[in-house]
């Protein structure tokens, strides 16, 4: 009998702290879309199966106290369609949780600035994503993140970023070649959000600090910016390295009639001057602006649009403003709750006029992309 206790205890307190540890999920999506491609300075009209941000990774929570647990998650993009290579990174980090105090993450994810976004992107990971025509949509190395549990709704998040340079040991102060972005937070990604799912409420106030980011307008003409200066050289292109970014979002779920309102504000600024000569203090800025909404139809069907817009500006007299426009239609069929059959249409508007030179280099000015695909999302 006292050999059948001691047996039992024994095998409890085993047993105990693996019960503790929950199995570690793995999860994932495949996005594959067939798509006609029109874009009139870069390739003829084409047809392309595109992989669309799939992905896989492996996450989990295990408790360590009856207040703490742990957290990780390492995620990786994969190639649906053969034509890149394989476990690209994507967000992960390791973390502790607290159920009163929230959680401190420690990796590589995306910004809170990023995240703010909610859902109001209809269109994301997709030729349509608003990062193609606006700033601000990072994930960053080297990622200190605290994120506070929800007080009446709102929750608020702080991820400071290690700069990581190293300095030049013969000139300590800053010199070519060397800065001073060595300490704990050289830059910063923090965001106020509130969320109601009884009102359908959600909005997100959101800011960047020195966070690398570039400008859609940049890289709108291939490899000549339409902000380039001179005519040769790597060194005639404006960069965008460190960047201010303000966002506010807001979303409402009129659930009785299944519609949802989208709107996104946004300014980003580079923070730094620019260090080109023909440039000098010159610092490009971009205003942007996101609507759209969806219609839920009967169980299964959802219907999307989307207008997404920016003006990029530089203070020079020879370099014009440059406008992005991006309207998106499109529409859902949802299977289950993890497949779905989409199809959509997209037309991006490039706009650049009067620019003396992009002229002066035989570059196209005004031009317009559309892309229209139909495809199927898969998750697990």
């Amino acid at each position: 009998m006292n050999r059948s206790l001691i047996a039992l205890g024994v095998a409890a307190a085993v047993a105990f702290p693996v019960a503790a540890q929950a199995a570690p999920k793995v999860y994932g999506k495949l996005n594959l879309s067939v798509e006609n491609i029109d874009e009139d300075t870069r390739f003829a009209d084409r047809w392309e199966l595109v992989s669309n941000a799939s992905r896989f990774g492996v996450k989990g929570e295990d408790e360590l106290t009856a207040n703490l647990s742990a957290v990780y998650q390492i995620e990786w993009e994969v190639s649906g369609d053969g034509n890149a290579t394989d476990m690209g990174q994507r967000n992960r980090f390791l973390g502790i949780k607290h159920s009163s105090f929230g959680t401190l993450k420690l990796g590589k994810y995306d910004t809170y600035l990023k995240l703010a976004q909610g859902e109001v992107d209809l269109f994301n990971d997709l030729n349509a994503d608003m990062g193609k025509v606006l700033a601000g949509e990072n994930r960053v190395n080297n990622a200190i993140g605290y994120e506070s549990p929800k007080f009446a709704g709102v929750a608020f998040n702080l991820m400071a970023i290690p700069g990581e340079e190293s300095p030049n040991a013969a000139t300590p102060a800053p010199s070519a070649g060397s800065t001073d972005d060595n300490h704990l937070g050289d830059y910063f990604s923090t965001s106020v959000v509130y969320s109601n799912e009884d009102l359908g409420l959600y909005a997100a106030l959101a800011y960047d600090k020195d966070v690398s980011s570039n400008f859609a307008a940049i890289d709108t003409f291939g490899t000549a910016p339409a902000f380039a200066v001179g005519t040769t050289g790597s060194g005639a292109t404006l960069k965008t390295d460190k960047t201010d970014i303000l966002r506010a979002v807001v979303s409402y779920n009129l659930k009785e009639v299944g519609l949802t309102l989208n709107a996104m504000v946004q300014q980003a600024e580079r923070s730094e001057e620019n260090t080109i000569a023909t440039l000098a203090k010159k610092v490009p800025t971009e205003d942007s602006y996101l609507v759209s909404a969806a219609y839920k139809l009967g169980e299964s069907w959802v219907l999307k649009a989307q207008y997404v817009a920016s003006t990029t500006s530089v203070d020079v007299p020879a370099v014009k403003d440059v406008d992005l426009t991006q309207t998106s239609i499109g529409a859902d069929y949802n299977i289950t709750s993890k497949t779905k059959v989409f199809g959509y249409y997209s037309l991006r508007n490039h706009s650049n006029e009067n620019n003396p030179v992009l002229a002066a280099n035989g570059k196209t000015q005004d031009y317009d992309s559309s892309f229209a695909g139909i495809g199927l999302d898969h998750k697990f």
